[in-house]
Parts: structure tokens; sequence; C-alpha cells
């Protein structure tokens, strides 16, 4: 039974960074669209996926930009973005 568990949960990882590379792309589609002026690590990461995927101007196939970002997000570590860890401190309840 565990065995079967963790090549489930492994599953779940995969459809995970696949729905955050289309996440990704979509987030950066939309910075460049609307001209916004995100948060230093955001920009960074903007910067980093903006490296392998153009701004997609017409309708293509997503799927080898998808396997790209996916790629991206197995070999970085959030820390190298801005050379520190995220900050989520902003989640904390402050009431």
């Amino acid at each position: 039974m565990g065995g079967y568990a963790s090549r489930k949960v492994l599953m779940l990882i995969d459809n995970l960074v696949s729905m955050m590379s289309i996440e990704l792309i979509i987030a950066c589609q939309a910075v460049d669209i609307v001209q916004l002026k995100p948060s230093c690590w955001l920009e960074e990461v903007h910067k980093k996926v903006r490296k392998y995927i153009p701004f997609i101007e017409n309708d293509v196939f997503l799927g080898k930009y998808i396997q790209t970002v996916e790629q991206l997000i197995h070999t970085s570590h959030s820390q190298d973005i801005c050379n520190k860890p995220v900050d989520f401190d902003f989640l904390a309840d402050n009431s």
C-alpha cells in the first residue's frame, strides 16, 4: 500500500509542476500585455522564463513551452532568483 501511495504522490507532483508551468507562462503573458511592474522576485522569475519562452502573439502549440518551463522548475530554486529566500510573512494572519 505504501508503494502505491508513493507512486501516486509522484504523479501528483508531476501534474502540479505541469500546472505551475502553464500558470507561469500565463502570468508572464499577463505581465507583458498589461505592462505591470512586478516585485523584485517576480520580475526575476519573469526574466528567467522569458529567457526561454518568447512573448506569444499568435495561437501556437504550447507543449514545447510547457516542457521547457517544467525543466526550468525542476532545475531552479527560489533562492537562486534574487539570492534570498521568498518571504511569505505577508500570508500570516495579522488580526
